[in-house]
């Protein structure tokens, strides 16, 4: 019991405009808080704030994400370690039916969370909004390039921020020939 009492001290419960929104603020554990909300049927809104998910962390927020179909907006924005610990949460957004906003900004990616996020809108049909500004590493130019050419036959999402990270010339190009093809999107670079 102290341990959830640990974990919930430190969130923010709040509504807003009739969306149920939970700001998790420096929180100790969020094992006990994914265990939580894997059963949650009314936060819509998940975003963590100054917090730094680790590795099995992060695991078990991918295992949250798989089952849980009430949150809408996942904002992960500078909370994972550096590493790949992504690949878990990607994966997850393939069995995920209700995530409509997610901002991966700020956080170290390299081009596998990339790829693995190019597989996983093949089969995501919800996902709309995708937020990946400043994901800088030296390595991303083949993954942002790849995701931003794979988005000319997604016609599910509307936008994708890719800004802040690298400048390279083929990738303007990239997206010069998928805003040809894809009149529906709007990339941010």
């Amino acid at each position: 019991m102290t341990l959830i009492l640990e974990t919930i001290k430190n969130i923010k419960l709040e509504d807003l405009n009739n969306y149920s929104v939970l700001h998790v603020d420096k929180c100790s554990d969020i094992s006990t808080l994914a265990e939580l909300l894997s059963i949650n049927t009314t936060i819509e809104v998940l975003r963590f704030i100054d917090c730094t998910i680790g590795p099995s962390d992060v695991i078990k927020l991918g295992s949250m994400i798989e089952k849980n179909n009430t949150i809408t907006t996942l904002d992960l924005c500078g909370s994972i370690e550096i590493g790949n610990g992504f690949i878990s949460i990607i994966k997850a957004l393939e069995f995920n039916k209700s995530i409509v906003i997610l901002d991966l900004s700020y956080n170290f990616m390299y081009n596998s969370n990339y790829f693995a996020l190019c597989d996983v809108l093949k089969k995501n049909t919800t996902l709309k909004y995708i937020y990946l500004s400043k994901t800088d590493s030296s390595e991303i130019v083949f993954g942002i390039g790849r995701l931003i050419h794979e988005m000319k036959d997604n016609k599910n999402i509307v936008l994708l921020d890719v800004s802040n990270n690298t400048d390279d010339d083929d990738i303007k190009r990239v997206i010069q020939d998928t805003l040809q093809v894809n009149k529906n999107i709007r990339i941010l670079y």
